[in-house]
């Protein structure tokens, strides 16, 4: 999710109100349109979503103002979509005469008691666009701060920290526009609700070694599979044609989903994590069976 978010989103002076779950149905509605994504299968009901009177103006220095413009939790990821205006700047991107960026604005770092428990997090960064109803004045951008995480999500209020605010580019090393460390307060609900873990045992050959498959758990915005082997990895761990059926038999793969592996081996043994981003939401209690590298796990069976 979070590369489709890098791909397609742009943004900010909101068309719609602030409204929870309202910027991100609005956001997976465009990834639909834009990825070709089967219609219907989208679900943002068993989204958590941060109720309306949260969202707004989170962060008032002389540096920046930061708007909290959506937040939703589902089973074990987090979402968060921020708009950022640099006060004392007059942009935050340029651009040569072919269209080509020379330099944008981004923070050199960011974490806080929301990265905590994740196994991985990221962040994408928009500039222009309107696809969505947003419209960026020259010095602000969209910032959207995902998490996946071996937990669930609870409610509770969690601190995002931004650190030094720089200008980058992709030949040059980054310079200071701003250094300070600002820390916001973002509202998650609770996300446990629709969060499955399937208890498998199976074991599987992939790459050359055989794994464990020890558990799956999924939820409306991603799929973790965890691996282990007793044995040092023969290959590199190569997690392959990859999909996800639904109970009425549609298959979802190719743009529905982004994959990301984590491996490691030495002479006690390897291991791997497989995230399975959903480019949109769907809804768990129908998500049948997950396949890859030729096998197929059939996950209401696996309980």
């Amino acid at each position: 999710m979070a590369a489709a978010a890098a791909a397609l989103l742009g943004g900010s002076a909101l068309a719609y109100s602030l409204t929870g779950g309202a910027f991100f149905t609005r956001m997976f509605d465009f990834f639909g349109q834009e990825l070709g994504l089967d219609a219907g299968v989208a679900d943002m009901s068993q989204l958590a979503k941060t109720d309306g009177a949260a969202l707004g103006i989170i962060l008032e220095t002389d540096e920046l103002r930061v708007e909290l413009l959506d937040a939703v939790s589902g089973g074990y990821m987090s979402m968060t979509a921020l708009r950022v205006t640099c006060k004392q700047l007059d942009t935050v991107l340029e651009k040569d005469e072919n269209g080509d960026v020379l330099w944008q604005a981004m923070f050199g770092d960011m974490d806080g008691s929301i990265t905590d428990n994740a196994t991985v997090y990221g962040s994408s960064y928009q500039y222009t666009g309107e696809e969505l109803g947003l419209e960026l004045a020259s010095n602000q951008f969209c910032l959207i701060f995902n998490t996946n995480s071996t937990e669930t999500i609870k409610a509770g209020i969690y601190t995002l920290e931004l650190h030094n605010l720089v200008k980058t580019s992709w030949d040059t090393e980054d310079t200071m526009l701003h250094t300070g460390d600002w820390t916001l307060n973002i509202p998650l609900e609770d996300g446990a609700k629709y969060a499955r873990t399937a208890l498998v045992g199976g074991k599987y050959t992939i790459s050359g070694t055989e794994y464990l498959l020890e558990r799956v758990q999924y939820s409306p915005l991603s799929m973790n599979l965890y691996f282990s082997s007793e044995m040092p990895a023969a290959d590199r761990f190569n997690f392959t044609d990859y999909s996800v059926t639904l109970k009425d038999g549609r298959v979802l793969d190719g743009p529905w989903l982004f994959c990301g592996v984590g491996s490691g081996s030495d002479a006690s043994g390897s291991s791997a994590q497989v995230t399975l981003e959903f480019n949109a939401p769907l809804n768990v209690d129908q998500i049948a069976s997950v396949q890859f590298c030729g096998y197929s796990l059939d996950l209401t069976a696996a309980k």
